[in-house]
Order: structure tokens, then sequence, then C-alpha cells
């Protein structure tokens, strides 16, 4: 029996009483579990266990007695999602493969609704910077081991995900490692201790090490529309701008050629058979979407619906994109409501921004406004390419949006002072320590 599964268990199992004396704890831990999936680093009996379940239940359990929920408000600002969940009914009781459907809507149903009881705990500036520290260094862990594999093997070989898990393909992990560097920017810069924000610029060096070993194309677009939009809302533009200049330097002189002639190959897509691959995919979505308003449900993609729509029928693959997902999945409704429920997201960022960066004891929120609006950036340009559209953590980040909202309208209303509308400049304050 391995040490390392009696370990997890015995501290899983031990904080299960806190969990329920205290939600936000139970909530805290399921992320944990969900996003950086510890129980796949053992190797015994720990492994298959259903922790994520048993915390998940828990949490949503000891919601009855929590005094400071706000649940009316969360399902208020997950309103599209859940309308999106209703038509995913409607297209899983009309998809091609109907065995396949059902399981999934179950396992987005139980994504949307930690997301919206999440939100519901998000009470306080403290509660948001806890879930939000928990939320980011669970996806950074793999980015910090898969950083110093990639320093340990000169970028020769690619970096994978935690087997099992929705990142476990190396383009999902380099998308996801991606959204997480602006937030480790703005937790850094926060951090009065001076050893932890040296820990965690240290750390973002090794996650963008590991986003470069992962060999992802789709990581190293969205990386750069990060990166460029992650100076424009920065107060520091020319230091960060002179730091990107140097990595990016840096990554030249240290990566191998066979990474730089992958990277290359996005020029020369008519020739490579994985963009054709997806192009195919793509095409195959449209149609899909033209011919049935319903889409074709959840995991469509096989022999029959390539052989019924596809340009090539021979070529399957998956969507490979957040979009075509949505669009094959549940048609042009599906995706309306997709690309809405992140346009509401991107609003809320904005709002909360504008509100915030006019108190300047409170100005690191705002700083937090826009480097979820940076993350956000990473997400859409790098989901272009992989299909995480149905992956917990941008959902928890829209629920850390739509709480620095919340808690703005209550703190004016409490001062009697409306909300400022959603109109914003680039331009924010830098981070200061929480109070």
């Amino acid at each position: 029996m391995a040490l390392r599964d009696i370990l997890l268990t015995l501290l899983l199992v031990g904080a299960l009483p806190a969990a329920f004396r205290w939600p936000f704890v139970g909530f805290c831990v399921y992320a944990w579990l969900g996003l950086m999936n510890p129980h796949r680093l053992s190797w015994s009996f720990a492994y298959d266990m259903p922790w994520a379940q048993v915390y998940g239940v828990t949490a949503l359990l000891s919601l009855v007695w929590e005094r400071e929920r706000q649940l009316g408000m969360a399902i208020g600002r997950f309103g599209l999602v859940i309308a999106y969940l209703l038509w995913m009914g409607v297209t899983t009781a009309f998809a091609l493969e109907p065995e396949r459907a059902q399981l999934r809507i179950v396992e987005v149903f139980k994504i949307y609704l930690m997301a919206i009881a999440t939100l519901a705990m998000l009470t306080s500036e403290r509660r948001i910077r806890i879930f939000l520290t928990v939320a980011v260094l669970s996806v950074a862990f793999f980015g910090i081991k898969g950083g110093l594999f990639t320093l340990a093997t000169g970028g020769a070989f690619r970096v994978w995900g935690p087997p099992g898990s929705v990142i476990e393909d190396n383009n999902q992990l380099a998308v996801a490692l991606t959204m997480t560097v602006p937030l480790m920017v703005w937790l850094a810069r926060v951090d009065g201790r001076r050893w932890a924000r040296l820990g965690l610029y240290a750390a973002i060096g090794l996650v963008v090490a590991s986003i470069l070993g992962s060999h992802s194309r789709g990581a190293l677009v969205a990386i750069i529309a990060m990166s460029g939009f992650l100076v424009l809302k920065s107060e520091r533009k020319l230091l960060f701008g002179v730091v990107f200049a140097f990595g990016a330097g840096l990554a030249t002189m240290l990566m191998p050629d066979h990474f730089w002639e992958r990277m290359s190959s996005i020029k020369r897509y008519q020739e490579d058979a994985s963009v054709q691959g997806r192009l195919n995919a793509w095409t195959t979505a449209v149609r899909i979407a033209d011919a049935r308003p319903t889409g074709g449900g959840f995991d469509y993609t096989g022999a029959r619906s390539f052989a019924a729509w596809a340009p090539d029928p021979a070529n399957v693959k998956s969507s490979h994109s957040i979009y075509f997902q949505s669009l094959g999945e549940h048609g042009w409704p599906g995706l309306a409501m997709f690309l809405g429920f992140w346009l509401l997201t991107w609003l809320a960022c904005r709002r909360a921004l504008r509100h915030w960066r006019k108190d300047p004891g409170r100005a690191h929120l705002a700083s937090l406004a826009a480097m979820l609006q940076v993350s956000l950036v990473g997400y859409l340009a790098g989901g272009a390419f992989v299909n995480i559209g149905y992956w917990d953590f941008p959902f928890y980040l829209a629920a850390i949006a739509f709480a620095l909202v919340a808690l703005g309208e209550r703190e004016a209303g409490r001062a009697g002072v409306a909300l400022a509308p959603s109109t914003s400049r680039p331009l924010v304050r830098g981070a200061h320590a929480l109070r």
C-alpha cells in the first residue's frame, strides 16, 4: 500500500468535518480535487476514490446552515448558463449519440451547479482571494512540475497534464497554464510577504517554461494574445514589455530546433495533417448545425456523423475548439448562449474594474478584474484550438468576476451610492496589500 495514498486519505477524511461545519472549506477542497486531481498522483486505492463527489455533496448539504450564502444572486448571475443547460437537455433528447450524451450532460450539470454554488459562497474579499489562490495554484502545480521537466530535458519532450482529467492533453494543459499566468502575477503583486512574492515569480517562470515545453501551437497563439493584453492592462507597460522580450529571446536560445519547426508549421497548415483534421472537424460541426437546429448533441463525433456530414468521412476527430464544440453539439442557439455568457463575464470584469479603481484603498480589486480579463483572453484565444468548453476553471473565474461586482454593489448599497455602469479604460492602478 503506497504511503502517498494513506496520507492523502487521512488528509481528506480528516478535513470532512471542517467542510461540513464550514461550507467554504468544502468548496475550496472540491475545487482543489477537481482542478489538481491529487488522487491521480497516487498509485493504489486512493487513485479511483470519488473524493470530488464526496466533497461536492458535503459542500452542497452544508449550504443549508451557511448564513452568508447569496444563492439568489448566484443563480441570477449564472442565468444564461442555466438557460444553456436547459437547451443542452433539448439537444441531448435529439442527440446523435444518445447514450454518450446522457452521460455527458450529467457531468456538465455538476460543473455548472458547483460554479453557481461557489459564487454563492464568495461573499467577501478574503474568500475571493483564498478561493482564487486555491484554484490558480491547483492548475499551476502542473506548470511548475512541467517547467522543471522542460528545463531538465532542454525542452526535448512534451509536457502532459494529469491523467484522466480535462487537461490531460498537452494542448489543453498549455492553454490552461496560460490562463493562470496573469492571475499568478496578481497574487504576487498583492502578497506582502517577500518570500511568497519571490516564490510566485519563480513559479510563473516555470509555468511559462512548461507552456513552451508542451510544444502546443495553439498555446503559442494564446500566450502571445494574453501577453499583449497583459501589457495593455498593466500600469507598468514598459517593464512587462521588457520582461516578455527577454523571455522570448531566452526561449529562442533554450528550446530545441524541432520545437521551432513545429511552431513554424502554423504557416504551412495546408501540409499539416493535424490542422487538416481540425478543419475537417470544424466543417462537419458547421454542417451539422446548419442541418439540425439542436446540433449533434454531446460527443457526436464518430464514424456515423462524419459519414453523413464531413468533407472527409475517414478523418474522424473531435472539434478541437470550444467554439466548434459548442456549435456542433448544441447548434447555433447553443453557440450564441455560450458566447453570450462569456460576453457577460467580460462586462462584469469591466464593471468591477471601473468601480474598484475609484477606491484608492481597494485598487487591487480593480487590478484583479483586469487580470481576469487577461486570463479570459488566453482562454478565448487558446480555446479556439482545444476542447475545454466545459472545464471547471473558466467558470470559477466567471464566478470570481461576478463576486467582485456583487461585493461592490453591497458596499455601494451600504454607502448609498449606485455601482458605476459598465464602461472603463484599460489602464488600472497597481495592486496594494489586501486589508
